[in-house]
């Protein structure tokens, strides 16, 4: 049986909150961000595959429409609020060459 998309948004709700208390807890012990979420996720991981109570959960999948509306904006978003302005207007020649040669790539 698939799961609904109730089930699948509110199992990517849960993550993103672990990843936000993670990343708070992470930056109050000084322990970078990507490999705590990486052994985070394989905790997860782990539990999902060893435990029975988890077992409804094993057959979740990403489906594309769940990417593009919640998962890509949030990350957008956090994307916005910590970019460097300063650096991104001193590279931004290199930053407009580059995006729109793979644009052109990618429509190619």
């Amino acid at each position: 049986m698939a799961p609904d998309l109730f089930t699948s948004v509110l199992v990517v709700i849960t993550f993103m909150s672990v990843a936000v208390v993670a990343s708070l807890a992470l930056k109050k012990i000084r322990f970078p961000y990507t490999i705590g979420l990486m052994i985070i996720g394989l905790i997860v991981g782990w539990l999902f595959w060893n435990f029975q109570e988890f077992a409804s959960y094993r057959g979740l999948e990403l489906s594309p429409e769940l990417i593009l509306y919640l998962i890509l904006p949030t990350l957008i978003f956090e994307a916005s609020m910590n970019i460097d302005a300063r650096l991104l207007f001193k590279n931004l020649g290199p930053i407009v060459v580059l995006s729109v040669f793979g644009l052109l790539v990618s429509a190619v």
